[in-house]
């Protein structure tokens, strides 16, 4: 004689036959409830939109406008420098023609370096930024994977409450479909 019991304190969803009906191995004889599971299903579905949304925020390089902020820091730095050097060009052609001295070109040549010093600065902490851009959207495709690694995983639990005969025989005492029943509770014998 075999006792089968619930796994899990839960629902019998649907009987497969009743009192006195002959099984073979293998036969099922219970749905039990999976409400449980298949909230956490969808709990989990929603994480994960959640974080493709996020993944596709900090692909599209848009996360809080940086990426814009950044290039038009280095857009204006760019402008300094074309204005720093066209000073600087001017004041060579003036003192090629002796309306300026020689003297007065190394601070606009320090302003050009300067200005080209500040360019790179920005540049360098937009690349930063991109690359760790690329981190966090590694990471975001890391919790994805993760979640879907739980989904299976939550999926395959739900899957497994429908609960099959271990031997052939005849039922006994079996529950009725929409009985609550407790973690180890008897769901029914086979003689």
């Amino acid at each position: 004689m075999f006792t089968i019991k619930s796994p899990k304190g839960t629902r019998v969803k649907k009987v497969y036959y009743t009192d006195g009906a002959r099984v073979k191995f293998g036969d099922p004889l219970f749905d039990l409830s999976d409400v449980d599971e298949r909230g956490l299903i969808e709990h989990l579905k929603l994480k994960k939109s959640e974080a493709q949304e996020r993944a596709d925020e900090i692909a599209s390089g848009e996360v809080d406008g940086t990426t814009v902020a950044l290039q038009g820091i280095i857009n204006h730095r760019a402008e300094i420098v074309n204005k720093c050097e066209i000073i600087a060009q001017a004041m060579r052609d003036e003192i090629s023609v002796g309306k300026n001295s020689v003297k007065s070109l190394p601070p606009v040549d320090w302003g050009v370096t300067m200005a080209k010093y500040e360019l790179l600065l920005a540049e360098t902490e937009f690349s930063i930024f991109s690359i760790n851009m690329v981190d966090q959207v590694e990471i975001a495709d890391l919790i994805i994977k993760s979640i879907d690694k739980e989904i299976v995983y939550v999926e395959g639990i739900a899957s497994r409450l429908c609960i099959k005969a271990p031997s052939a025989g005849r039922i006994r005492h079996s529950i009725i479909a929409g009985s609550p029943i407790d973690r180890g509770g008897v769901l029914c014998t086979i003689d």
